[in-house]
């Protein structure tokens, strides 16, 4: 069916039925395809009925053939929801299914260790050149002759050296909520209202600039030792000791799994990233699921700030608390 994302975009919902009973998955369709919810059901239903929702290689075969010039958004809802009745079938919750498909499983003896959150708090920051960004960013108006804003640089904060994922979370909302405070007071008043990624947008000149925004909140929050400001460019520096699963680019769940597989044989590190993906602006949980099972270091789903965002981090929350 047809539903509302978190912009108020269309999103299409995935309804499974099994033996088990019902799963759903949800995702963000482009404006373009808003209305082809039902041709999409048409094609899905005749091509995935009477398959075998424990195999996920061959339904999501089987997704490709049917809907390969759908989005890969509605695939990937599709694969979701295959996948959350798969472990309702084995009766697993669904980072331990994922982790079962990845062969990560090894029963009830299985370690699960969370991933730390990696916020999105400054960005994309409005760019401008020259004197127009100082004086903006001292508090002072904008020259009327200003040329117009441009995109800019974007600033995440990683949460490290915390004893839970729940502290962890804890300190960046500390952090986040601090940096409001230092964004109202260094730049414009406006500068406050929070991007859909959950980021304040203050005008910077430069990534520098924005990168000490947030190294000014670490520091009168107190908490130096356990965040780091990280600017996107310099994350893309450092990306080659890193595998970044970023769903945005996924079109079924066969595909995070060959991903992860990839990084796993590297020694890599993998990080999950939700931004601009079909989940990211629905309130769908399952990148958690997703990130636990399949080992990631880090979940980068948004600021502390929106439900489509705090949903992923929520699900962490109740997965930690299970023994």
């Amino acid at each position: 069916r047809e539903v509302v994302d978190a912009c108020g975009g269309p999103a299409v919902e995935v309804e499974v039925t099994t033996a088990c009973g019902v799963v759903r998955a949800c995702a963000s369709l482009g404006a373009s395809e808003a209305g082809s919810v039902p041709e999409i059901q048409r094609r899905a239903s005749a091509a995935l009925r009477g398959l075998d929702a424990a195999d996920q290689r061959s339904v999501d075969t089987a997704i490709a053939e049917a809907l390969g010039n759908c989005s890969a958004a509605a695939r990937f809802a599709l694969s979701l929801a295959v996948c959350r009745a798969g472990a309702t079938t084995h009766r697993m919750a669904l980072y331990e299914y994922v982790a079962k498909l990845a062969g990560r499983w090894q029963g009830m003896e299985t370690r699960f260790v969370l991933p730390w959150p990696r916020f999105h708090v400054l960005g994309p920051c409005i760019a401008l050149e020259g004197d127009v960004a100082a004086s903006v960013c001292e508090g002072a108006a904008a020259p009327a002759a200003a040329a117009p804003p441009l995109p800019g640089p974007e600033v995440v904060l990683s949460v490290h050296r915390s004893g839970s994922f729940r502290e962890a979370l804890e300190v960046g909302v500390e952090v986040y909520q601090t940096l409001r405070a230092v964004v109202r007071r260094e730049c414009e008043q406006d500068a406050c209202n929070v991007t859909e990624r959950g980021g304040f947008a203050p005008r910077v000149a430069d990534e520098p600039q924005a990168v000490s925004l947030l190294d000014q909140a670490i520091r009168e929050a107190k908490r130096t030792e356990q965040v780091r400001a990280v600017g996107i460019q310099e994350g893309r520096k450092a990306a080659a000791g890193v595998c970044t699963l970023d769903l945005s680019g996924l079109a079924s769940v066969s595909e995070a799994l060959e991903v992860a597989g990839v990084a796993a044989l590297e020694g890599l590190p993998l990080v999950v990233a939700t931004h601009g993906s079909a989940a990211d602006a629905t309130a769908d949980d399952a990148a958690a699921d997703l990130a636990v099972g399949l080992g990631a270091s880090e979940l980068e789903a948004g600021a502390p700030c929106r439900m489509e965002h705090l949903a992923k981090y929520n699900q962490l929350l109740r997965i930690e608390e299970e023994p």
